[in-house]
Parts: structure tokens; C-alpha cells; sequence
């Protein structure tokens, strides 16, 4: 490598450094802009980069000041990704009555309706909840009746779609708006083994162009859920925001709930065409109250959407 290349190469990994760091305090930072909000959902990519930085900073030869940088910002990334960890804890189940939940976006432009009736099938959830259901999906519900005979579908043309599929009759089921009247929630209830749980299915707009409809949504669900909660209560669906997001923290501790997937993985849902898990993000969640127990909570195969489908099996109180 020559002179030249060689300074112009380091001069680039100092200012990579320097907006690594930067990035990786946009989760600590309680401010829903575009600025922060974007950034701050790439945390595990961040954690990796600064793994890859130091190796460069090895090979130029880089001053402290860039070692320092480094160490901030794995130590800030690994922070936020350390309570999603797997710790691969066993659990008992003796006595537990649980039931299981698939969270799944559909793609309202997915035709490929096999994919997701192979992984019901196989898998057997008690309850499905579905963002961007179309027609060709709402067709493949009506065939589930067997399985799933209490059913609530509204299928549309866009991204605004929602489906529940119940082995257990459906209370109190409505589309319900919150903040604006594109963005509407599924709510309804469902009592099993004696005991009532109330779901909220929600989908709001991505904050790429959209990310005052998409707080306005989330901040109205959860003044409507909010913290405490007599009956046991999940929320899920595709937030469009990761948990480490302003928007998702300030959602959680309105809600007091817990995610899913705490203890059991990073689990990156979106997009799944990406080669591999460390280039996605989480935006796919299923959130608890305190009532409730995760037993186990995974990721489901490719249904030919553009998000992996979540699926949880939870203990009732």
C-alpha cells in the first residue's frame, strides 16, 4: 500500500470511528427524531463494527483516542443487546397451562399463502395474529376453520390488513383506532383455562417517512394500556421499531411489559431476505404483562414476506 493510500485510509477509519461512537449513544438518547430514531436500531451491527474497527486501528497503528472510542462503543452496544442475550436457562413447565401465539406480517403483496398454512400446520399455535393480510390470505383462514374456528379477518389491499385465527372464542373483538384513522389495532380477548387474557395487534407505519404517525400510534396505545394492568395483557405485532428505539423504550415503560424475547436472543426478524441474522433488526415483538410467564419465545420460517414470523408459548397466571 502506498503513502498515500495508507493516510487516506486511516484518515477514513478515525471518521468511522468518531460516527460509530456517535451512533451507538442514539439509544441512550430519550428523543424520538429521525436523527436518532434511525440510527438507534442498529445496535448489533454497531457491536460488530466495533470489533472490525479495532482490528483497523490495530492495522494503522491509530492513537489512543481511537482505542477509547472503540471500547465506548462496544461497551455502550453490548450494554443495550445484553438483556435480549440467550442464556439458554431451562425451564419448568410441571403444572403450567400455557398457550402458543404466532405473530406474523403477511406482506399485503405476498401470494405465496403454502409457506404460512405448512408452518401453522406444523407448529399448532393457539392464536395467530396477522398484520398486512390480503385476500389471498383471508382465502387461506377460511380453509384453517377446523383448526381455528373463531376467526376475525379484514383483509385489504394495502399494509393496513389484520387477521386473528383462535382455537378459543374470540370476546370483545374489534378494529380499533388509535392516534389516526389508517392505523388501526386489533383488540379482543380470549379466555383459557378459566383465566381471560386481553391482545392488542398493532402495525404502525414505518418511521422512515412516517415517524410522528408511527410514535403517535405507539403513544396512544400506550396511554390506553398503560401501566397497571388488572388483566393480563399481550401486545404483538410488527412496531416498526426496535426495542432499544426512544420510541420503544418510552412504549415499554408506560406499558410495564415485558418482551419476549429477553434472555432469548437478539432474534432479528426484518428483512429476511438479508443473507444473515446479523444484518437485521428486531422490529417483530410480542409483549407481556407481569401476569404472564414466556416460556419460549423463536423466530418461525420464511412465509415469503418480507419479516419472520415470532412465536411465543406463554404461561397463564
Amino acid at each position: 500500500m502506498q503513502q498515500t493510500d495508507f493516510k487516506f485510509f486511516r484518515r477514513l477509519t478515525a471518521l468511522g470511528i468518531w460516527v460509530l461512537t456517535a451512533f451507538s449513544l442514539t439509544p441512550y438518547i430519550p428523543l424520538s427524531v429521525t436523527a436518532i430514531d434511525l440510527p438507534s436500531h442498529f445496535v448489533l451491527q454497531y457491536a460488530v463494527a466495533a470489533v472490525i474497527g479495532f482490528c483497523l486501528a490495530l492495522l494503522f497503528k491509530m492513537s489512543r483516542i481511537n482505542f477509547a472510542l472503540l471500547g465506548l462503543a462496544f461497551i455502550l452496544n453490548i450494554a443495550t443487546l445484553s438483556p435480549y442475550i440467550d442464556r439458554g436457562a431451562p425451564v419448568d413447565t410441571a403444572g403450567l397451562k400455557t398457550f402458543k401465539l404466532m405473530q406474523v406480517n403477511t406482506l399485503y403483496l405476498n401470494r405465496r399463502t403454502q409457506l404460512l398454512e405448512d408452518q401453522i400446520r406444523q407448529e399448532n399455535p393457539d392464536i395467530i395474529t396477522v398484520v398486512e393480510a390480503n385476500d389471498d390470505f383471508a382465502a387461506l383462514f377460511k380453509t384453517l376453520s377446523d383448526l381455528y374456528p373463531h376467526q376475525d379477518v379484514h383483509p385489504r389491499k394495502d399494509a393496513r390488513g389484520l387477521a386473528v385465527l383462535s382455537k378459543f372464542p374470540l370476546q370483545d373483538v374489534a378494529v380499533t383506532v388509535y392516534a389516526e384513522p389508517v392505523t388501526p389495532a386489533h383488540t379482543f380477548a380470549v379466555t383459557m383455562h378459566g383465566k381471560t387474557i386481553r391482545f392488542v395487534s398493532m402495525h404502525p407505519y414505518t418511521p422512515v417517512r412516517n415517524l410522528d404517525k408511527r410514535d403517535a400510534h405507539m403513544a396512544a396505545i400506550a396511554k390506553a394500556y398503560a401501566a397497571p394492568q388488572e388483566t393480563p395483557l399481550v401486545i404483538a405485532g410488527d412496531f416498526n421499531a426496535t426495542p432499544w428505539s426512544p420510541a420503544m423504550k418510552q412504549f415499554m415503560r408506560k406499558t410495564d411489559l415485558q418482551n419476549a424475547r429477553q434472555g432469548r436472543g437478539i432474534l432479528p426478524t426484518w428483512p429476511r431476505w438479508l443473507p444473515s441474522a446479523f444484518l437485521r433488526i428486531p422490529i417483530d415483538h410480542v409483549l407481556v404483562s407481569d401476569h404472564l410467564r414466556v416460556l419460549d419465545y423463536k423466530l418461525g420460517a420464511d412465509t415469503g414476506a418480507d419479516h419472520l414470523p415470532t412465536i411465543a408459548v406463554i404461561a397463564l397466571p
